[in-house]
C-alpha cells in the first residue's frame, strides 16, 4: 500500500492504475527470483524469465497510463473552467449512479413458452407472412403456401447444414 500511495493517485482511477503498476513489479520480481531458483532446469528458467518480461512491460504500460492520466488531470486543475466542467460531470455521473441503484426492480417478464431443440422430432411452424418482402434468406416465401412440412424439413436440414459450415472462432 505504501508503494501505491507513493505514486499520489487523487482518484479511483488513478488508484487502481498505481495498483496495476505495483503488482506487475511484484509479479515480474517474484518470476525472475523463480527463474533464479530453477535456473538448473533451463526449460522452466526460461519460461520464469518471460513470465517476468511480460510483467514488466505490463508495469510500464500501467506506469505510463498513470502518468498520463495524472498530467491531464493536472492540466484540468490548472484551468478554473474545466476544472468546473470536471467536476459537474463527475457529479451528474454519481447522481445517474445513485438513481440507477435506487430504481425499483424491473418486473419479471412472463415464462417465454419452450423452444424446441434441433432434432428433437417436433416441428417449428413459421408465420405465414402478410407482405412481398416476407422472404427467408434462404429464399423460401413465407406468403406463397410454401410453409409446409416438407419446406421446413428443407429448410431446417439447410441450416444444420450452414451451421456444420460455418468457421468456428475461438
Amino acid at each position: 500500500m505504501a508503494a501505491v500511495a507513493a505514486l499520489r493517485p487523487a482518484n479511483a482511477a488513478e488508484g487502481q492504475l498505481a495498483a496495476q503498476f505495483v503488482l506487475a513489479e511484484a509479479w515480474a520480481a517474484d518470476c525472475l527470483r523463480l527463474a533464479g531458483e530453477r535456473r538448473r532446469e533451463m526449460a522452466i528458467a526460461l519460461k520464469c524469465k518471460a513470465q517476468a518480461l511480460s510483467f514488466m512491460r505490463e508495469a510500464k504500460s500501467a506506469w505510463r497510463l498513470l502518468l498520463k492520466a495524472q498530467a491531464e488531470r493536472m492540466a484540468i486543475e490548472k484551468d478554473a473552467e474545466a476544472a468546473s466542467r470536471a467536476e459537474w460531470a463527475e457529479h451528474a455521473v454519481v447522481g445517474m449512479m445513485a438513481e440507477g441503484l435506487a430504481a425499483p426492480a424491473a418486473p419479471e417478464a412472463p415464462d417465454a413458452p419452450a423452444v424446441p431443440e434441433a432434432g428433437d422430432g417436433r416441428e417449428l411452424a413459421l408465420p405465414v407472412g402478410g407482405g412481398a418482402e416476407d422472404v427467408s434468406e434462404f429464399g423460401f416465401g413465407l406468403n406463397d403456401g410454401t410453409n409446409s412440412p416438407g419446406m421446413r424439413r428443407e429448410t431446417g436440414t439447410r441450416l444444420r447444414g450452414a451451421s456444420a459450415r460455418a468457421p468456428v472462432f475461438a
